[in-house]
């Protein structure tokens, strides 16, 4: 807060202002995870893959320290977006912060708490971790494989796919089908959870398996999220069971990431889609191992050598822009959202389609791009939303103030109550939930719609994998 005072003791230019407000919001983010890392007794708790460490620091990365990018001279959309509105998203982020702190640091209370642990008790009945079956990982895999295959014969996997029938129709088994794809990742997690616990050849070679299936399915469906998805969770569930971060794992996935994932996206996406080619899924699926091939042997393609790795990945995961450009047009422009929508979100996500065959198609990345941006409808295009961007749009800074507090006593809720250290089998709950939570490219209302619906089915997946235990200790 004394970078932001000091402002009025000099006159700076924009661009200046948006540095000292950037690096003041990133030091506000260090300085709450000190506070919150402290009721754990080990500084910061970051190296526990504590749910609240974790999101204050990567709001300090992404809305923080990554929007001194905005003093280069910006191209494309966000090029609409006037410093000036830069600086009052960066006002509001830092209140935000203030708010989800004081969310985490004061909780739910003591009944949300024990609702939660019960429900832990629910999901990894018995008193250790022990799979019901070694076959648990493969047969999870082979229902996510299963279910990828028939996504993408239906053109609706990632990138692959007609892209304009996803805003225009849907199918009553698209989102059925895309959770079961989830549970690849989820057997992974297990896989690695019980590696970690006994360790033996056999537990090596079904990871190392699983993590290649994984691998194949991120490349191809286009998505350099889902490759991230995928270290993360294995990543977390090796910290469940050893309490060390991996950081000769870690350190190689960023080189492949960087070096590899990236400019293969970049190369598949405009060979895929591209302005002068659209393939379709199976002329899309033949060319991905000769176009990885040439990108393993020249270790970068043409796009990734002209921007660069680092300003690839610091444009593509800053998040102030949809904050931006929502305080500039909300709502002098773009009228508020009737926030009765915002509290329907999680009634009408988990009213299935083939109960609900008119249900409106939700796609809210893709109309933020012509409500805020003007864009024509046959872009089809999605816009990165953030939390904190969605929530102004129904009804300002109180309307934010308040879901960021439920957002913060929500994290300490599942760091008290559901943290893998707790209990390894937590990691089937805790890395779907952290995933939904701690990203700032998912709109408010996405988050509380999908928040319901990711618990039931961790519920049934970790009931799947070790439940039955209990009654074979009596």
């Amino acid at each position: 807060m004394l970078l932001f005072s000091a402002e009025g003791l000099w006159s700076l230019s924009e661009n200046s202002r948006i540095v000292l407000r950037s690096v003041a919001l990133t030091l506000e983010c260090i300085s709450a995870i000190t506070l919150v890392g402290a009721r754990c007794g080990r500084g910061s708790c970051l190296g526990e893959i504590r749910l609240g460490p974790w999101y204050l620091a990567w709001t300090g990365l992404v809305l923080g320290l990554l929007t001194t990018t905005w003093t280069a001279p910006q191209l494309g959309l966000v090029a609409q977006i006037d410093r000036v509105s830069v600086l009052e998203a960066l006002k509001v982020v830092s209140i935000a912060v203030v708010v989800w702190t004081a969310g985490y640091l004061l909780t739910l209370g003591r009944a949300a708490t024990a609702v939660a642990r019960s429900l832990g008790r629910l999901a990894a009945p018995g008193p250790e971790f022990r799979l019901r079956s070694p076959a648990v990982p493969w047969i999870l895999a082979f229902v996510a494989t299963a279910a990828r295959l028939v996504l993408l014969a239906l053109g609706q996997y990632g990138y692959l796919g007609d892209v304009s029938k996803r805003v225009s129709e849907s199918s009553a088994f698209a989102y059925p089908l895309s959770m079961a794809a989830n549970l690849g990742v989820t057997g992974l997690m297990i896989a690695v959870a019980d590696l970690g616990r006994h360790g033996d050849s056999r537990r090596r070679r079904c990871v190392a398996v699983l993590a290649l299936i994984e691998t194949v399915f991120a490349l191809i469906s286009g998505m350099k999220g889902q490759f991230v998805i995928t270290i993360a969770g294995a990543c977390v569930a090796y910290v469940a069971v050893r309490r060390r971060l991996p950081v000769r794992m870690l350190c190689l996935a960023a080189v492949v990431f960087v070096f590899v994932v990236i400019p293969f996206n970049m190369a598949y996406r405009g060979l895929v889609r591209g302005p002068d080619s659209h393939l379709g899924t199976s002329a899309a699926l033949r060319s991905a191992p000769d176009l990885l091939s040439r990108t393993v042997s020249d270790r970068k393609s043409d796009d990734a050598e002209s921007d660069g790795p680092t300003k690839y990945i610091s444009g593509r995961l800053r998040g102030i822009d949809s904050i931006a450009i929502v305080v500039q047009r909300t709502p002098a422009i773009v009228p508020d959202r009737d926030i009765k929508d915002l509290m329907l979100a999680p009634i009408l996500t988990a009213i299935p389609r083939a109960l609900w065959p008119d249900k409106p198609i939700v796609v809210d990345g893709y109309t933020f791009n012509q409500e805020y941006y003007g864009t024509d409808a046959s872009l089809y295009t999605a816009a990165a939303i953030s939390p904190i961007a969605d929530l102004y749009r129904y009804g300002g800074i109180i309307v934010v103030a308040a879901g960021m507090f439920v957002l913060g006593g929500f994290c300490r809720l599942i760091d008290d109550a559901l943290h893998p250290f707790s209990d390894p089998r937590y990691v089937v709950i805790f890395v779907p939930v952290m995933l939904l939570l701690v990203s700032h490219e998912r709109p408010y209302s996405d988050v509380l719609a999908s928040l319901p619906l990711q618990f039931c089915a961790a519920l049934v997946v970790s009931r799947f994998a070790f439940g039955g235990l209990a009654r074979k200790s009596h």
